[in-house]
């Protein structure tokens, strides 16, 4: 796998963003205004998150609850997780999409339903800013 720049990682985490968008509870998607969240690299080169809701610029690199974030800690967690993926390239964990055990919310985390959760599962399996298990060959 070739290193990818940051510019790039950054289409690859809208990406991601994208395809939560469209499915379920369309999470990170401003139904009202048609506007989807997205990572932007400013002027000055820094990441930056724009929120769907408040279309405010968010520095997603600072601890604690975020000023003018619309999202709850679950969709922070994954935010915050896609931060560090654009900025270092340390891919996500693929546990944030489930499946979840049952205690968990009936399994449904997210409240997208099983089904749309294993769509947007399938959706995201080739994305490049999620972990993948090695196959381990001898």
């Amino acid at each position: 796998m070739t290193k990818q720049t940051k510019a790039e990682r950054v289409v690859h985490a809208n990406a991601l963003i994208e395809e939560v968008a469209k499915r379920g509870r369309m999470f990170f998607h401003h139904k009202a205004s048609g506007r989807t969240a997205n990572f932007e690299v400013t002027s000055g080169g820094r990441l930056r998150y724009r929120d769907e809701y408040t279309q405010k610029l968010i520095d997603t690199a600072r601890a604690g609850r975020w000023q003018h974030f619309s999202g709850g800690g679950t969709l922070q967690r994954l935010v915050s997780d896609l931060t560090k993926y654009v900025s270092n390239g340390e891919p996500i964990a693929a546990a944030h999409f489930g499946p979840f055990p049952q205690f968990m919310c009936d399994g449904d985390v997210w409240g997208y339903g099983l089904e749309t959760m294993a769509d947007l599962r399938d959706a995201l399996a080739n994305s490049d800013c999620i972990s993948r298990k090695k196959d381990i060959a001898a």
